[in-house]
């Protein structure tokens, strides 16, 4: 089972004066922790499997390149200029739909974001339509996947 590790997790160790953050082999971090490790200069360390600690620098790039990306018509513009923002970044990205702007259902969608990410370690997933709320809901329903509604810059 994969773990979070989240920014409130290295302002703990921050404020327990601990200088290195043990992470689990398949633990995930939060860029919100990454940033916060650099800045308060906190070594997240990853165990492998073999228990021997893993050095993981703070804002290290994940392992897989891919964002996979869907939405429901309602979201088809803002997805095909993420698509090609995301690909200027580096980022290989996989489309799973809607092809145009015609009227579907969005938890087809969000599933199909979910299981692609579920199936591929590593990989990143962004599913947009009108609210989020319920495709952050469908998504979440896949093992393995941890979904949220980010509706402003700050979420």
């Amino acid at each position: 089972m994969k773990t979070l590790v989240t920014e409130r997790d290295v302002l703990d160790a921050w404020q327990s004066h601990k200088r290195r953050l043990l992470l689990s082999p398949n633990a995930v971090v939060t860029p919100a922790a990454q940033e916060a490790a650099k800045s308060h200069q906190i070594e997240l360390v990853r165990q492998t499997s073999t228990s021997e600690p893993k050095a993981v620098r703070a804002g290290e790039k994940p392992a897989s390149r891919i964002v996979v990306m869907g939405a429901d018509h309602g979201g088809f513009e803002l997805k095909e200029l993420l698509k090609e923002h995301v690909s200027a970044l580096g980022y290989q990205v996989e489309d799973v739909g809607t092809y145009s702007p015609e009227s579907v259902d969005y938890p087809d969608f969000a599933h199909a974001v979910a299981e692609r990410v579920a199936r591929n370690s590593g990989s990143r997933g962004i599913i947009i339509d009108g609210a989020g709320v319920g495709s952050a809901m469908v998504a979440n329903k896949v093992p393995g996947i941890r979904a949220a509604t980010c509706h402003d810059v700050y979420t």
